[in-house]
């Protein structure tokens, strides 16, 4: 997951495929960075599936950040939260 307040952007990468989401716009794409690593062509309509499943985990993500954030307690006593598996 990433955020970037320069772009206003919010992102998640899930094996071959990268999601964003621009916060002002409200635009989301999908990109397949294993046929496109240089991120021309959105490809959510190609696959619906992937596009849905990494959508999801995005605003799992985001929700979890607001809602952590929102807290005054939750910053001074734990590290914001994270969403999908564990890493290795």
């Amino acid at each position: 997951m990433v955020q970037s307040p320069l772009a206003d952007e919010i992102g998640v990468v899930s094996g071959r495929w990268k999601m964003v989401r621009n916060m002002l716009n409200g635009s989301i794409r999908l990109t397949d960075l294993s046929a496109d690593p240089g991120e021309h062509r959105d490809v959510s309509a190609l696959h619906p599936v992937e596009a849905a499943r990494i959508r999801a985990l995005l605003e799992a993500w985001r929700s979890a950040q607001l809602d952590y954030y929102q807290s005054v307690v939750a910053p001074t006593v734990s590290f914001p939260p994270r969403v999908g598996p564990p890493m290795r």
